[in-house]
């Protein structure tokens, strides 16, 4: 029997914790300080806020779609 173990879902989740970390300061947090620094306009902080969400939601999707949550028995 297969059983669900601490590695399996560890291995899961760190992949996604790596993407949130990664997209959260190279996407988000410099890009944001750099825009809003040369162009002094609040608008393009909020550009490099909606360009994190959508890089990082494509990033999930591709790990949803290897589907290795499915190959867990529980």
């Amino acid at each position: 029997m297969n059983k669900i173990t601490a590695s399996k879902i560890k291995n899961i989740h760190w992949c996604g914790d790596q993407i949130n970390l990664l997209s959260l300061w190279f996407i988000r947090i410099i890009p944001a300080f750099v825009l809003g620094y040369y162009f002094e306009n609040i608008l393009f902080v909020y550009i490099a806020m909606i360009s994190d969400t959508f890089v990082k939601a494509l990033f999930l999707y591709r790990e949803f779609n290897k589907g290795k949550w499915k190959k867990i028995k529980v």
